[in-house]
């Protein structure tokens, strides 16, 4: 239902960074469900989206360790999804962007 609200975004042939909460091992509500992941994922797929990465840093434990143990790893070799554990970043990899209308 509250995907149905999204209306038109504008999002055809543009890579995505998706930032869902991975925060714990803990399943949902403390974390976001694969279930609801999915569903997103297949609503960008729906309007012809580029690439799509979900970057994540957990705060308790390795990013990767959580995703293994709440399926999401799984999830995304299933949907062909790139996962980007910020906390693999080395230091030079990371960029400081002046984005339009962020927060």
């Amino acid at each position: 239902e509250a995907l149905a609200l999204w209306g038109e975004v504008a999002v055809e042939g543009k890579e995505i960074l998706l930032k869902a909460s991975f925060n714990s091992p803990d399943e949902s509500p403390a974390t976001t469900s694969p279930e609801m992941l999915a569903a997103v994922i297949e609503q960008l797929r729906a309007r012809r989206c580029g690439r799509i990465r979900l970057v994540e840093r957990s705060g308790m434990g390795r990013t990767r360790d959580i995703w293994d143990r709440l399926g999401i790893t799984d999830l995304a070799r299933r949907l062909d999804l790139a996962l980007v554990p910020l906390d693999e970043l080395a230091p030079e990899e990371w960029r400081h962007a002046e984005l339009s209308g962020s927060h």
